[in-house]
């Protein structure tokens, strides 16, 4: 529910217990087929009467191909599209959807037009065999709401037994009701204090003073090297983020080209990344080579205050970004954005800019069309 907390009680959704499997006659011999004289059912529309209720079966879960009925029986073919493999499966959730379909073929099953049923309760099932893609099923019910359902391949040999299955309506009113927004489902981050290593044991050197490059790295490397990105000669705006990320690519590839520092750690220091400033897009930038090199790359954001050794200390905390500010470390961690009274509006402006990194992305483009409808 939308008042879910962390402490909420769980809601048990579904129940199952799994048994040995023991050796069951089939209830239906299934290498005469057509059975005999039962009669062929007319199924050019049966995809049609779902959509109804709003429901839609997409191309891979039409797979009734034909059906016959005889007294309250319905037996009938069903075939999973040529594209969908089987090998990670029993049964294929389309040919075994397909399958449970022929149950509202069932007399009594499919009265009306402005709902359909489907799979509630399960009850002794076997499978017997996997691999299949075309099965042969038939369908019994019991009463108007259950019914139990043997399968079989082109060969008749058993595949799977249902002994009952229960069936609950769907109508319009429960797909057209609207969902009920959840707070809890929007995250912002937030600076949380770690406790700081010891500055002491860290040896570490400052690129530029202890070294003029990377390129001077070799033999006996400290465990961290930091490259200040807190300077730059465009003093704010694209100028100063373009000059900082180059600088920062360059860095970062210079540094996975040398392979006497593969066991030293490049911390890459800007100030005010983590508040707005433009050398965030250096986060941005080191990010990627952070995925791409797990623990290879530190971003840390401090001002002048903090010293090269508490960068170092940091750097060695097993954290990829972390802020310093009035002695304290802090890192990154994603938090729930709660409701309080009196909160201001998060909307946009409609007649404001939104700019959407990545947009030219799928994720971008859901984004963009989200915002702009």
């Amino acid at each position: 529910p939308h008042t879910t907390t962390p402490h909420t009680t769980w809601t048990r959704h579904l129940t199952g217990t799994l048994t040995q499997q023991s050796p069951t006659t089939p209830t239906h011999d299934f290498h005469t087929w057509p059975p005999p004289h039962a009669e062929q059912l007319n199924l050019d529309t049966f995809y049609d009467t779902p959509h109804t209720t709003g429901l839609t079966y997409g191309p891979a879960f039409q797979g009734i191909r034909r059906a016959w009925q005889h007294d309250q029986d319905i037996y009938a073919e069903v075939t999973l599209p040529e594209q969908h493999p089987t090998d990670t499966y029993g049964i294929h959730p389309a040919l075994l959807d397909a399958a449970l379909q022929t149950s509202t073929l069932c007399p009594g099953q499919h009265t009306d037009t402005h709902q359909t049923k489907l799979p509630f309760a399960w009850n002794h099932i076997t499978l017997h065999t996997t691999g299949a893609t075309t099965l042969r099923v038939h369908a019994t019910p019991h009463g108007t709401d259950t019914v139990s359902l043997s399968l079989a391949d082109t060969t008749g040999t058993p595949v799977a037994h249902i002994g009952r299955m229960t069936l609950r309506p769907l109508t319009t009113q429960h797909l057209n009701t609207p969902h009920t927004p959840h707070h809890d489902s929007l995250y912002r981050t937030e600076w949380l204090p770690v406790a700081d290593a010891d500055a002491e044991d860290v040896p570490f050197a400052v690129l530029g003073t202890d070294v003029p490059d990377v390129n001077a790295l070799g033999a006996g490397t400290p465990t961290v090297v930091i490259a200040d990105l807190t300077e730059s000669q465009a003093t704010d705006g694209p100028g100063r983020a373009l000059e900082l990320a180059e600088r920062a690519l360059e860095l970062v590839q210079e540094w996975s080209a040398v392979p006497a520092v593969e066991a030293s750690t490049l911390v890459l220091r800007t100030d005010g990344a983590a508040s707005g400033d433009p050398a965030a897009a250096v986060w941005g930038l080191v990010r990627s080579a952070q995925t791409e090199n797990p623990g290879r790359f530190v971003l840390v954001d401090a001002d002048d205050r903090v010293t090269p050794q508490q960068i170092a200390a940091a750097a060695v905390s097993g954290e990829p970004q972390l802020m310093i500010r009035d002695a304290t470390t802090r890192v990154p961690r994603l938090a729930r954005v709660t409701e309080t009274a009196g909160q201001p509006d998060r909307s946009f402006d409609p007649e404001g800019t939104v700019l959407v990194t990545g947009g030219l992305g799928t994720l971008g483009r859901l984004v963009a069309r989200h915002l702009a409808t």
